[in-house]
């Protein structure tokens, strides 16, 4: 199947009609079966009896409902790059198709570090995988985090804390001819964006900082390509940081 038509196949079940605040169940099954095909590595960040059985030694499970698609790297010491996208929320759908798009991209790479396409629950527009995963490395034991307090997250809460999944940094990404171009998020990676961007005119800039890992929000038409250049760069910048420790 070529790639056109995975993003194809992926696209519809995504976008399938489900009432709103539900789990985008058939998506994460289609995930789970592209990454069987393709080999990656899937992590269930789930109670798997919900949704779908798998080897027992890729059963890994937190508390915010988030998967994992990973493309590893030969040097398993370094935290991966995520690529993330709402997987309950398909009223975007670029989000969806550009994360897709720059993870299949970077699999022609020789990215430093591995990569993973992040597919984080998400509720009525709120990221609450995303944000659960963010704020787990503040959360005091015997004290649950806000979100994890919703009755739909209620299955989750016998799996390991999501502070079990560590990430260098992590991107979202959608391309899109009519919108505007912006970089929304740390400044680390703003800076670094705005290097492989060169003297680019109306991008809006908005910085953000982040406790866990940074993250950027790269919108605009051809930001797959841009932002599968600022991964390779930012997975050199990791692997020197860590050099420069030995």
């Amino acid at each position: 199947m070529s790639f056109e038509q995975e993003l194809d196949t992926l696209q519809r079940v995504y976008a399938q009609y489900r009432e709103d605040g539900d789990l985008n169940i058939a998506m994460r099954e289609a995930l789970h079966q592209y990454a069987t095909d393709k080999g990656l590595t899937f992590e269930v960040r789930e109670e798997p009896q919900h949704f779908f059985s798998l080897v027992a030694d890729l059963q890994q499970q937190d508390s915010a409902g988030n998967i994992y698609l990973t493309r590893s790297s030969n040097d398993d010491s370094l935290a991966n790059i995520a690529i993330a996208f709402p997987i309950d929320t398909n009223d975007s759908p670029q989000w969806f198709a550009s994360a897709f798009s720059t993870f299949d991209l970077l699999s022609r790479d020789n990215v430093l570090c591995g990569v993973t396409l992040m597919g984080f629950t998400s509720l009525r527009g709120e990221g609450v995988g995303l944000e659960t995963w963010e704020n787990a490395i503040g959360i005091i034991p015997g004290k649950p985090a806000a979100f994890s307090r919703l009755p739909l997250l209620a299955q989750f809460t016998k799996s390991p804390s999501p502070t079990t999944f560590p990430l260098s940094a992590i991107f979202q990404i959608s391309e899109s001819a009519e919108a505007p171009s912006s970089l929304v998020g740390s400044s680390l990676l703003i800076a670094k964006a705005q290097k492989m961007l060169g003297d680019q005119e109306g991008v809006r800039v908005c910085t953000q900082e982040f406790r866990r890992a940074p993250r950027l929000r790269v919108e605009g038409p051809g930001v797959a390509e841009v932002s599968r250049r600022i991964i390779c760069a930012y997975s050199e910048y990791v692997v020197a940081l860590f050099d420069n420790f030995d």
